[in-house]
């Protein structure tokens, strides 16, 4: 059983089991805080540049396609003027 079901049993009986689980995950990250201040605030920055690489991979991915995306665009650009100025001729 996980921390997780612990709390939402524990609170289930509770005649506002909302603010009993909202009061139980408070506590629970005062705790880590004070106990694992260190090794919470490495997670954290860790957490944080993993997912800034990720962005920064998305946005160069992104930028990719949307270059990808103008090359085809140009390409169909001068196919369409070159059919139109066949149909003229």
């Amino acid at each position: 059983m996980g921390f997780y079901e612990l709390v939402r049993d524990a609170a289930r009986s509770c005649t506002n089991s909302a603010r009993v689980t909202l009061n139980i995950w408070t506590v629970f990250n005062k705790l880590l805080e004070t106990c694992c201040k260190a090794d919470h605030k490495l997670l954290m920055i860790e957490l944080t540049k993993g997912l800034t690489e990720e962005m920064e991979t998305v946005k160069e991915e992104a930028a990719a396609r949307v270059h990808d995306f103008n090359a085809k665009e140009a390409v169909m650009r001068n196919r369409m003027k070159a059919l139109e100025n066949t149909i003229h001729e």
